[in-house]
């Protein structure tokens, strides 16, 4: 490819930065924990910032030991909170403030995959044509494709969601870019790069535990067995990365023995649920059904990253065998392998590799064809535009009532929820509105020859469609979605029937992580072995709980439907669910 001073345009920082901001505060606030991974993970992070060190080392909701994943996603949104309450924040807001380390994630996430591209660019091997000796082509082209891979990375369905939720795939993921940053660094920095390959490990290590890296890291140190590029003072930067790892995750593990009652119990478990990764998992469907449902997530999960990686590969195919492409593609590849361990129909499982893709998928746009280019731009426009304009019809159907079978089938998910035009809600979707508007306009009548620009429609698209959701929709997804109902049901029972006993510490049969994470945080009860619930039997000089909150989650042809009893005197007081979901049943009941 040649290049003019057009194509290596490069896109105005500030707006890349203010992008990013942009497409992840929306969907963080103004609403509830949601149920499932949400809920659980706002739980932990939730208890750590109430509580003390014990909390912070033994990961638990409310009392209960949580072993899955890793604490370092509790840890930064435990932080968070803790400064919120400690500034004197209210209470009820704590769990919108946890989610802002959703944004710090984003952020380090980007700078992590913009710098990998820019260094992979930088080569040159990777550098196109200049035959007009245009003075700053090496440097403006990098600059151009490690923008092209923020912008790649953002317009990946798969980001969509969990990027606004507290999960642990996001550290993760920051976790495999520092592994690609540092496997490229190497290149030119043979030695020093083993200290961020170390801080890699310890990332993905701490966010989501080992079972799911080893795979990735493996395929990046093969790769750079194969490569006398990369071998160059490989010994020195394992030795390195070693120090690291040892030092970082020995302190951690010996304070949580050490440090934590339940410690001990809390790193057998830890260790126990890694393994079980690898054993776990046995899908009920046959192989080829598992294999089609992998490939249709992997499809629309990296659109629209895979096709361009696809070209990437396919045009720099002689550079493959040695060059700085080689560790991003190693550790995709064996990210993908990892996954025939594991269940490889899971999101979660694809979403670590986002980062890799994104800058492969950005490497291969300075050969990319204007007919390939125009293509894609035509299908981002057609398809976010209805997408943009189903949500709006979504929300005009649920206010005005019209048509009516739109809302008959909206209603069947939210059938408690109450309509009502939020100004500020509705001003802020009229506004990215037009400006997808503006931005189509700029794409059709300007023809502009930056190399960004055939990303632009796609983020821009994705983008429109979030935070079309997060202000039209968003109070529905939220009614859909929390236990805000039941938990103020509960509450309001208990105060009815032993106003003196509200407070009262409450067993449990068969509650969920979720569902306890969600109760305790929205209606303000006390679960038993919870320290406040500790502090309760302790004065009051009883180890019994006056109530019991039974659940039951059964599949629609479940035989039974009816939570367990409590053994014992017991009343039942109350019986309900989620509007929304008829495949679960509470059931409260008071000591008599």
């Amino acid at each position: 490819m040649v290049l003019s001073n057009n194509l290596l345009q490069r896109l105005p920082r500030w707006l890349l930065w203010v992008l990013v901001p942009l497409y992840a505060v929306p969907g963080l606030l103004m609403r509830d924990p949601w149920r499932a991974i949400d809920a659980n993970n706002f739980g932990v992070a939730a208890t750590m910032a109430q509580g003390d060190l014990s909390d912070w080392l033994a990961p638990n909701i409310y009392g209960l030991l949580y072993t899955e994943e890793g604490p370092l996603t509790y840890w930064l949104a435990a932080s968070i909170g803790k400064l919120w309450l400690l500034l004197g924040g209210r209470h009820d807001w704590l769990d919108e403030v946890m989610r802002l380390s959703c944004l710090i994630w984003l952020m380090a996430i980007c700078w992590t995959v913009w710098s990998t591209a820019q260094r992979i660019a930088k080569r040159p091997e990777m550098q196109p044509l200049n035959p007009l000796s245009l003075p700053t082509v090496r440097s403006d082209y990098s600059y151009s494709i490690a923008d092209c891979a923020v912008l790649c990375l953002l317009a990946s369905l798969g980001l969509m969601v969990k990027s606004h939720q507290l999960v642990a795939e996001m550290p993760e993921l920051l976790g495999v870019s520092i592994l690609a940053l540092a496997a490229v660094r190497s290149i030119n920095r043979p030695i020093t790069a083993g200290w961020a390959l170390g801080a890699g490990l310890c990332v993905i290590i701490l966010a989501r535990g080992w079972s799911h890296g080893i795979f990735i890291f493996g395929a990046m140190l093969l790769a750079a067995l194969s490569s006398p590029m990369s071998r160059f003072g490989l010994t020195h930067r394992l030795v390195r990365a070693t120090i690291v790892v040892v030092g970082v995750l020995g302190l951690w593990a010996l304070a949580v023995w050490h440090l934590s009652p339940s410690g001990p119990q809390y790193l057998k478990l830890w260790w126990t649920w890694n393994l079980n990764q690898f054993t776990d998992y046995n899908s009920p469907k046959p192989l080829f059904s598992t294999a089609l449902q992998g490939l249709k997530t992997f499809a629309w999960f990296f659109w629209p990253a895979w096709p361009l990686t696809a070209w990437t590969i396919w045009s720099h195919r002689h550079n493959l065998s040695d060059g700085a492409l080689k560790p991003p593609l190693a550790g995709f590849l064996g990210g993908l392998v990892g996954m025939l361990f594991y269940n490889a129909t899971s999101e979660g499982n694809f979403f670590p590799l986002l980062g890799l893709l994104s800058v492969l998928a950005a490497l291969g746009l300075g050969t990319l064809r204007r007919s390939v280019i125009s293509l894609i731009d035509w299908f981002a426009l057609f398809i976010f535009s209805i997408t943009g304009a189903v949500v709006w019809l979504g929300w005009s159907a649920m206010m005005y009532g019209t048509p009516a079978g739109l809302v008959k089938n909206l209603r069947r998910l939210v059938p408690d929820f109450i309509p009502s035009v939020v100004a500020i809600e509705l001003m802020l979707a009229m506004l990215v509105t037009l400006a997808w508007a503006l931005l189509l306009i700029w794409r059709v009548q300007r023809h502009p020859k930056a190399i960004w620009r055939s990303l632009a429609l796609s983020c821009g698209g994705t983008t429109l469609v979030w935070l079309l959701m997060m202000t039209l929709w968003l109070p529905m997804i939220n009614t859909n979605k929390s236990y805000a109902t039941v938990a103020r049901q509960i509450q309001s029972q208990m105060k009815q029937h032993q106003p003196e006993q509200a407070q009262a510490c409450l067993s449990t049969i068969g509650l969920g992580f979720p569902q306890r994470a969600s109760l305790a945080y929205l209606g303000d009860l006390n679960f038993e072995y919870s320290k406040a619930a500790q502090a309760q039997k302790l004065s009051s000089g009883s180890n019994d709980c006056p109530w019991t909150l039974s659940y039951l989650s059964f599949p629609k042809n479940a035989s039974v439907k009816t939570p367990n009893a409590p053994q014992g005197d017991w009343v039942l007081i109350w019986e309900g669910r989620r509007a929304s979901d008829k495949q679960e049943l509470f059931r409260l009941y008071a000591r008599r």
